[in-house]
């Protein structure tokens, strides 16, 4: 979906053209830092030049992003009120001009309008799953865009504060302007209103919904949104969650749980080969669907059927199946099928919504630790021949969590969400769990960690667990793991390390530690280093946001009681930990920047950015 026609702009005797979006933000803006500027199609031989003025200030030349997308981001949030702009588009293609374009912009900042947020915990997550997923299949990763996560955010919290509403209504719209939290009645417009390029969504609700990994991983076991989210012109995304709902499972008149949504600009991008999912020699793949709306499914069709398979297609379609085989041991499978053709029992959604991508359902669960062989054959236009191979997971891992006194388990993740909220996730702090039919279980007798001393500190006892059945948290000798121990330096960076998939165990971790860090630009060059000096509580955050390449605001500072003797270069990220609540004060609202960090408390601020 597109936020605004596309616009030609012809260079002189016949020349090839530049193509651009026009210019942004129009109307009323609901954030104090809209993106300024457009989006273009720059071409080999193309040298195109962006530059934006606001309110009769100075002239910025804007860098332009590897998508295309040239936006100037006010860096302090502007007055409410009415606004212009001037956007100029220049350049030249191999040496002869462009005609240039200049954009006059009038936009009002409304009243109340709010400044950029930071990058939540879970849009942090929610972005590692979708860029993980993304380079599964050989794409590039969506940017992070502050924009799109309000307006994610606001719809969240529209549809908490009027989840009435939608009883009957798509989850995508906002049915009443008059309801609180107002932002827009579909993402076009709501992305609009935040100052963003933007217009296709995806969303969905979990009990609970904490976590943004487990969110993004959970609509990728869907069709519709897995398609959009594997789309080769996704540019840019942002996405949140709010909580506030009862939790529901099964069928409701009602969606009850939190909400999490993720908006994204969808550029129309040339992709290159097919795509397909689960990829070819993919193992551990779920090995059912998760119900979506609308529904892939034919109508009557039970809803408790297999993993879906997709194929994005490089044409620009209609993508048609001629045939379609999907076997386990040379056995085939029942499936259900969809291309072009594809029609819902709702007129709103054709067939194309499919656009150039085919999928293959199986009409029950697959079966656990299981090969499956697909072969595709159809047109996208051109004729395709598509044959791959996948193997499902040995047995389901389950995602625990309670609610109002009862355990639930669902899906494929493992613990999600906050470790300080009012339910605990508890598979990954486990290695078995028994689970019943009904969705309902307890941890296994045997599924104790191998820790003693985990309880001595029990506000942290879930994060050490989890840190554990992670992988990421060791002990310092069998069956100890001195949650008051101080963490070393070397320590911190081995956690890390072990946190984003580095090998660093035996009896070298230490020194492979070092090398991830510094090859990971974790350990600045000029930074000085002690491996058995104590790990500062603001040393390790500013190591956590390297580590995990978080997007910081230079000029932020955070506001404990005590934010004065931060470090001015690790004051940008000690501040985005407090706003994302990774990293909390003492009773007295001290953050301790030099103090020694606590192997508790390293996990646990580690385990908060992680679920």
């Amino acid at each position: 979906m597109l936020l605004v026609a596309l616009a030609v702009l012809l260079l002189p005797a016949g020349a090839s053209a530049l193509r651009y979006y026009n210019a942004l933000p129009v109307g009323t803006v609901l954030t104090s830092q809209p993106d300024i500027g457009l989006q273009i199609f720059p071409q080999p031989g193309d040298v195109v030049r962006v530059d934006v003025q606001v309110d009769a200030g100075p002239w910025r030349d804007v860098p332009i992003a590897a998508d295309g997308g040239a936006f100037y981001v006010p860096p302090q949030p502007l007055a409410p009120g009415p606004h212009t702009a001037s956007v100029v588009l220049s350049g030249a293609h191999n040496g002869t001009p462009y005609q240039t374009l200049t954009q006059f912009l009038h936009f009002t900042v409304a009243a109340g309008a709010r400044p950029l947020p930071g990058m939540s915990v879970v849009d942090l997550g929610a972005l590692r799953q979708l860029n993980a997923d993304r380079a599964a299949v050989g794409l590039p990763p969506a940017a992070w865009s502050p924009n799109l996560q309000a307006a994610s955010r606001a719809h969240a919290a529209y549809f908490v504060a009027n989840a009435g509403l939608f009883a009957q209504a798509d989850m995508h719209t906002e049915p009443s302007p008059s309801a609180p939290g107002f932002s827009g009645a579909t993402p076009l417009v709501r992305d609009a209103a935040f100052g963003a390029l933007g217009g296709s969504e995806v969303m969905n609700v979990t009990c609970p919904g904490g976590s943004g990994a487990m969110a993004v991983d959970e609509l990728m076991d869907t069709v519709f949104h897995r398609l959009a989210m594997l789309s080769a012109g996704l540019a840019t995304a942002g996405g949140d969650a709010v909580a506030g709902l009862p939790c529901t499972l099964g069928p409701s008149a009602t969606p009850q749980g939190d909400p999490f949504v993720m908006d994204m600009a969808l550029l129309p991008t040339p992709q290159s080969g097919a795509m397909l999912y689960p990829v070819d020699g993919q193992t551990g793949v779920p090995t059912e669907l998760l119900t979506e709306v609308p529904s892939p499914l034919p109508a009557g069709a039970n809803p408790n059927a297999g993993y879906p398979v997709t194929a994005q297609l490089p044409g620009a379609g209609p993508a048609v199946l001629t045939s379609a085989t999907l076997t386990a041991d040379g056995e085939a499978v029942p499936v259900y099928t969809l291309d072009s053709t594809w029609r819902d029992t709702d007129p709103i959604y054709t067939g194309e919504q499919m656009g150039n991508a085919v999928a293959v359902i199986p009409q029950a669960p697959m079966a656990p630790d299981t090969t499956y062989a697909v072969h595709l054959t159809g047109t996208d236009p051109a004729p395709f021949d598509l044959r791959w191979s996948f193997t499902t997971a040995a047995e389901s891992a389950t995602a625990v969590w309670t609610q109002g006194g009862a355990v639930f388990a669902k899906g494929d993740f493992a613990c999600p969400g906050p470790i300080d909220g009012g339910w605990a996730a508890l598979a990954y702090c486990s290695r078995a769990l028994a689970v019943s039919a009904s969705g309902q279980g307890m941890p296994a007798a045997d599924a104790q960690p191998p820790f003693a001393d985990a309880a001595a500190d029990s506000w942290a006892t879930l994060a050490i667990n989890t840190a554990w059945g992670l992988g990421i948290a060791q002990g310092v000798a069998p069956g100890v793991f001195a949650p008051d121990a101080t963490l070393t330096e070397a320590q911190a960076l081995a956690l890390l390390a072990r946190s984003r998939g580095a090998d660093v165990s035996g009896g070298t971790w230490a020194e492979a530690a070092l090398g991830w860090a510094q090859q990971a630009g974790v350990l600045l060059p000029a930074e000085a280093y002690v491996p058995d000096a104590p790990a500062t509580r603001a040393r390790f955050v500013a190591w956590l946001a390297r580590a995990w390449q978080v997007p910081l605001d230079p000029g932020a500072s955070p506001t404990f009681a005590d934010a004065a003797s931060v470090p001015a270069a690790d004051a940008p990220a000690v501040a985005w930990a407090q706003q994302a609540g990774v990293a909390k004060g003492t009773g007295g609202n001290d953050f301790l920047p030099a103090a020694p960090l606590t192997r508790a408390q390293a996990v646990t601020i580690l385990v908060r950015l992680l679920l």
